[in-house]
């Protein structure tokens, strides 16, 4: 980017208002300023966020983004909507960040099998993605992640202001597939409408279904996801989770 020099092509960037910036073109930006400008806000953030929300953005930007920003519950729908052959150094990190989260990490290896086993994935991260794959989490990273996502959730820093009854619904979730507590995120969400259910939330209905190896379960949300979700990666995972449930 301008002859690869970063500070020249972020301050490109600066002279401009978001609003003059089309959303596919803030990812850039946004990179830029939180590897070279950590400590201070990213005027980029929000407008990305908006933009994911709209749709604009690719699905490897959505992940990526989500990933970084402690939304690992969402970073790992997003990734399975990617093609690993687009994957590079940098989503090896994105990916380690998302299996921190202890009700994640087995979902993250499972991902990154199914994407060594589909020869999509580029040589040069080949090696370091199948030792990610056998990396078990620290107790200290688990700590920061939970840390993080908690200050995260406080602050309520999302683009879109989600209600409170359903916010606390979604925590609720979160905290109960952390606990493993499996049976009882199904019983919460029997009489539920797919349709009308934040994609995370279907996303921990399906994984705790498995968990309970639950056939009826695992098919009701398999299929919503699918439905959400129709490409062959995210079929194919389905597919491989649902025939390990049985």
């Amino acid at each position: 980017m301008l002859d690869n020099k970063p500070a020249r092509a972020l301050d490109a960037f600066d002279r401009l208002t978001t609003d003059e910036i089309p959303a596919p073109f803030l990812y850039p930006p946004y990179r830029l300023q939180r590897q070279m400008r950590p400590l201070e806000p990213n005027r980029y953030l929000v407008p990305l966020r908006k933009a994911i929300a709209a749709g604009e953005v690719s699905p490897l930007i959505k992940a990526r983004v989500q990933a970084q920003e402690g939304d690992p519950y969402s970073a790992i729908s997003s990734y399975m909507q990617t093609d690993p052959a687009q994957w590079v150094h940098y989503d090896i990190a994105c990916l380690k960040k998302i299996g921190m989260q202890s009700g994640l990490h087995s979902e993250v290896r499972r991902m990154i099998a199914g994407a060594l086993k589909s020869k999509r994935v580029s040589s040069k991260i080949e090696a370091e993605l199948r030792q990610l794959a056998v990396l078990e989490p620290s107790e200290s990273e688990l700590r920061g992640l939970k840390r993080k996502l908690k200050e995260e959730l406080i602050q309520d820093s999302g683009a879109a202001k989600i209600a409170a009854s359903s916010l606390a619904q979604v925590l609720e979730t979160r905290k109960r597939f952390l606990e493993r507590d499996y049976k009882a995120i199904l019983q919460q969400y029997q009489n539920a409408d797919p349709i009308a259910l934040p994609t995370e939330t279907v996303l921990l209905l399906f994984l705790s279904a498995v968990e309970i190896r639950s056939s009826l379960e695992v098919d009701r949300w398999g299929q919503e996801i699918k439905r959400r979700h129709p490409t062959q990666e995210v079929i194919e995972w389905v597919t491989e989770l649902k025939t390990s449930a049985k």
